[in-house]
């Protein structure tokens, strides 16, 4: 017997039950983007409750049943086109249980990781804070600060579930490039994107344009995966030993210290001289500075990419909700297909400039990024060795000449009206200094 119901609190009801189903169907080309939950209670009840994703749109109380009831509900449902994803069941490969983290265990796992004083750890903080609101505010996954788990309408988000993800945004990006918004390749692989990383895409026809035209659409969605990526911990896949009981893994291997008044001075100085005639953020000017230090990305570079010589001191903006994952591995090398250089005329690389204003515009939203109350860039030490200097207009995929190291894009001279530094290795950037910004 099935009857309406007023809206049932899951969470508080949670103890109560012993199996769950969430099943989506999505398809741009019939504009649908539903969802469908199903809950089995101990009593033999089924509570099951639809709608658009963002939106409830009906709820039901069926009266007994149990477990027949809900796997009725469950034929039916995907006899109409809803499915379940099973790469993000909350497993992984090796049987051991994936667990994300949510906003207080990141915070926990940070504060105590990375290295600096009482400020410092306020920073760290409210990265932390920013990270997890760059995944809620912008899609449907939520998460339990109790389980420290990040949930979609399908289940667990995984290691694997992200790396599904990208692989899917690889395939939408040259398709978002070429506009052609109603291939039918285009539309399979947007559904098959929101199965894994569900968004509110609203309910007028056409949502898929809507989702990707925007210049930053892609970027915005690469930001969602490096902070769930982030917020992963891998440790949770080792069944912990006796030796390591109680120990958690090392995820942040890095220090930040307040530089002292004359190094900050030195800072300030630079960004003013170095910077150009932006008007958008010529209000700005650095509040204050952190010399930083990643194990890994210091030791790579004094390895083999200072050999190179030709050592600049250029800038990099970046947007905040992204330096939690920056502090974790360092800047990356994205796969030459990627969302991430998607728009990049020199190709796949870690860019930098030695125009102070120009790379803040990455931070602030000027170039698309998602501007918060806090500022910030970074100061690195980049090898260039030998550089390539393009001139004229680049309308092709751009490729690094052989003999080369680094390639330098001069404003007015190549294809950009502001200098753009190149380099396509990660080992030739070492991250020196944090520097925030304000008004």
């Amino acid at each position: 017997m099935a009857a309406s119901c007023a809206k049932i609190d899951i969470e508080l009801v949670k103890d109560d039950i012993v199996d769950e189903l969430r099943l989506l169907n999505i398809d741009a080309a019939i504009n649908m983007n539903r969802y469908w939950e199903g809950y089995l209670f101990k009593n033999g009840d089924v509570y099951a409750r639809w709608g658009r994703i963002g939106y409830e749109s009906g709820r039901v109380l069926h009266k007994g049943g149990g477990r027949t009831k809900l796997e009725q509900l469950r034929r039916a449902k995907e006899k109409k086109g809803y499915t379940q994803q099973r790469t993000i069941s909350g497993t992984a490969a090796n049987g051991g249980k994936v667990q994300s983290v949510g906003q207080s265990q990141l915070k926990s796992i940070a504060t105590q990781q990375i290295q600096g004083d009482a400020e410092t750890k306020k920073l760290v903080a409210w990265l932390a804070e920013v990270n997890v609101h760059q995944i809620t505010k912008n899609t449907q996954i939520t998460f339990d600060a109790s389980a420290g788990t990040f949930s979609t309408p399908l289940g667990l988000v995984t290691a694997d579930g992200i790396s599904d993800a990208r692989d899917l945004l690889n395939d939408i990006a040259p398709l978002v490039v070429a506009r052609n918004w109603n291939n039918k390749k285009f539309m399979q692989l947007v559904g098959d994107y929101l199965r894994i990383i569900p968004q509110n895409v609203g309910m007028r026809r056409g949502w898929h344009e809507t989702m990707f035209a925007p210049s930053d659409a892609l970027t915005k969605q690469s930001d969602i995966l490096d902070a769930l990526d982030v917020s992963l911990l891998s440790a949770s896949t080792v069944k912990p030993t006796k030796a390591s009981k109680g120990k958690q893994e090392q995820v942040f291997n890095v220090s930040l210290k307040t530089v002292d008044v004359n190094e900050f001075k030195r800072i300030d100085k630079k960004y003013k001289s170095d910077k150009g005639s932006h008007y958008d953020v010529r209000s700005y000017y650095p509040k204050k500075a952190w010399a930083i230090h990643i194990t890994t990305v210091r030791e790579a570079f004094e390895k083999k990419g200072r050999k190179l010589g030709n050592v600049k001191e250029l800038w990099h903006g970046t947007s905040s909700s992204h330096l939690l994952s920056i502090m974790r591995q360092g800047l990356v090398v994205p796969p030459a297909s990627s969302p991430h250089v998607t728009g990049r005329l020199y190709g796949s690389g870690c860019y930098f400039s030695d125009m102070s204003s120009k790379s803040l515009r990455y931070a602030t939203g000027g170039w698309g990024k998602s501007a918060t109350n806090r500022i910030f860039m970074l100061l690195a030490n980049v090898a260039m060795g030998k550089s390539y200097s393009p001139s004229g207009y680049l309308s092709g995929s751009f490729r690094l000449p052989v003999g080369y190291d680094s390639c330098f894009a001069k404003g007015g001279v190549a294809s950009v009206i502001n200098n753009e530094m190149i380099v396509y290795h990660t080992c030739q950037c070492d991250l020196v200094y944090l520097v925030e910004f304000t008004k």
